[in-house]
């Protein structure tokens, strides 16, 4: 093997293994949802991950005994596949809580890989390279939060452009469907939103605090350097052309 295929076999290597998968789940409602999973874990089977973990969150109360044994059946499909470590969680936590909870743990914190790959458990993922992906995430130094969006126009209540170019648009609102992110920046955000007030679907999921803050009547008067002040906690681009689709399940 010559001296560049080595040197470039070993950049492979070296960004394959500092990126984890971590699936987010909850309960499907019926079979349909339950094969929308299936539909998420296909579009990414062929990237390359260090470790893959799918979290499984807790019931939620309205659950009938049907849909939690079919749950537990899901469950320990995976339990039983090597090729995922299987978090359980008794509670009903909901998207950021779940998260969080997970990337608390200590034990867990200190053996993920540095980049973390999240996708939630209703989204079909454009193919990708992630290796070259993780590169370009790496140039973009003010990059903490890499999404990858729908392929049609950005909602204006949810998005706002920032900045363009070749390969990122630097935005204010973004998706948390499918997204890339740092483990240090990650827990960096969860610490800045637990000095925050929960309420209504900040406590249920990530992106909303952003929505919220966007849509308080003070923010269209704000100088731009203090609207890049908040971005610059999030850090947040959409990757250029690589789009998801939204499956759409209750939670």
């Amino acid at each position: 093997m010559s001296d560049v295929s080595q040197k470039k076999n070993y950049y492979l290597y070296d960004f394959i293994t500092m990126c984890d998968l971590i699936v987010c789940a909850a309960m499907p409602r019926n079979e349909k949802e339950t094969e929308k999973l299936g539909i998420t874990l296909n579009s990414i089977q062929e990237i390359k991950f260090n470790t893959k973990y799918i979290l499984f969150d807790g019931a939620p109360e309205r659950a009938t005994e049907t849909q939690i044994n079919n749950y537990s059946s899901l469950k320990q499909v995976f339990v039983k596949n090597s090729e995922f470590k299987v978090v359980e969680f008794k509670t009903n936590l909901y998207y950021k809580s779940m998260l969080e909870k997970f990337m608390r743990c200590c034990d867990i914190f200190n053996e993920l890989s540095d980049n973390l790959f999240i996708i939630q458990d209703d989204v079909q993922l454009d193919k990708i390279d992630l290796v070259r992906v993780l590169k370009d995430k790496e140039d973009k130094e003010d990059c903490k939060i890499l999404y990858f969006g729908e392929n049609r126009p950005k909602a204006p209540h949810w998005f706002e452009v920032i900045s363009d170019d070749e390969l990122f648009v630097q935005t204010h609102g973004w998706s948390e469907r499918v997204w890339i992110i740092k483990k240090r920046d990650l827990i960096g955000i969860f610490n800045y939103l637990s000095t925050l007030i929960r309420g209504g679907c900040n406590g249920k999921f990530i992106e909303y605090y952003y929505q919220n803050k966007k849509k308080r009547k003070y923010w269209q008067y704000l100088p731009e350097f203090k609207k890049l002040d908040y971005w610059s906690i999030w850090g947040c681009y959409e990757y250029k052309n690589v789009f998801h689709k939204h499956l759409v399940m209750k939670r």
